[in-house]
């Protein structure tokens, strides 16, 4: 059994790329929809090698199933005796040369063996991939990744195409757990408060009942440990290195005074899960 070789990676034309591909990202669904467009109808997109990235989160799922005729997945497609054996994974493998690391994103590399006008054939534009992120996530990006195609996309002519990436939508709007009238342990949620939580990249420990009480291990009580915490991270605000969302106790985007005050309020107290 042996992998399909497919060349991807083109050397640099002096001439300029004859077509310019657009990538473009929405989020439809619960999903973010990845999908180029072509502006040269007879010089289209044949492959593509290409980077997401996801901004204090990940990716949690993909979905490749809208992707056609753009299934060739050279990092993972098996052949054997001139069949397919298994069409593998656009996502290409993390060891393979210049693929990104689970912990850095993915790097996806797809290929098309049709030519442009015959049925089943690439079209102008169209979907090639859905994802999912994790919870939290504040932005995702998609750039070339160089190794595969100077561009990130090789065209119909096997040149490289002019591009808009890197392309950035950013994912804003706090997840429906963190909202504005959501009542946390003691404490309502306020418009200020979502501010301040998207900021410091949406922290999970606002989300723990406890936490606005000087909790700021998890551990269910108010403790040694939590005063270490906050000491470390006293005078720190968000963007600092030392700043640590879960010794902000007062939801205010930096760790100061009046958190000291709520520690010391409720310092040897314990709670229920």
């Amino acid at each position: 059994m042996k992998k399909l070789a497919l060349l991807i990676a083109v050397a640099l034309m002096a001439a300029p790329a004859m077509a310019d591909v657009t990538i473009e990202l929405e989020e439809v669904d619960g999903w973010i929809e990845i999908s180029y467009a072509a502006t040269d109808a007879d010089n289209i997109p044949r492959a593509f090698g290409l980077d997401i990235t996801v901004e204090n989160g990940e990716i949690t799922e993909y979905d490749d199933s809208g992707t056609q005729p753009f299934w060739v997945y050279p990092g993972s497609i098996d052949i054997e005796d001139g069949d397919i054996i298994a069409e593998g994974s656009p996502v290409a493998p993390s060891g393979d040369p210049g693929a990104l690391d689970p912990e850095e994103g993915i790097t996806i590399e797809m290929g098309s063996l049709y030519e442009m006008g015959v049925e089943d054939g690439p079209e102008a534009s169209g979907l090639l991939l859905r994802v999912q992120v994790s919870e939290g996530a504040t932005s995702i990006t998609v750039d070339a990744n160089t190794t595969r195609a100077a561009s990130g996309v090789v065209l119909e002519d096997v040149s490289d195409a002019e591009t808009n990436m890197p392309v950035t939508l950013d994912l804003d709007d706090p997840p429906a757990d963190f909202y504005v009238g959501l009542v946390v342990g003691d404490r309502e949620v306020t418009q200020s408060h979502v501010d301040n939580w998207n900021d410091a990249g949406q922290p999970e420990s606002w989300l723990r009942p406890h936490q606005q009480k000087g909790d700021i291990t998890g551990n269910n009580r108010v403790a040694a440990g939590d005063v270490t915490l906050l000491v470390e991270a006293f005078g720190s605000e968000v963007g600092d290195e030392d700043y640590n969302p879960a010794a902000d106790l007062s939801w205010n985007g930096r760790v100061a005074a009046g958190d000291v005050t709520i520690l010391v309020e409720y310092f040897g107290s314990e709670f229920d899960e």
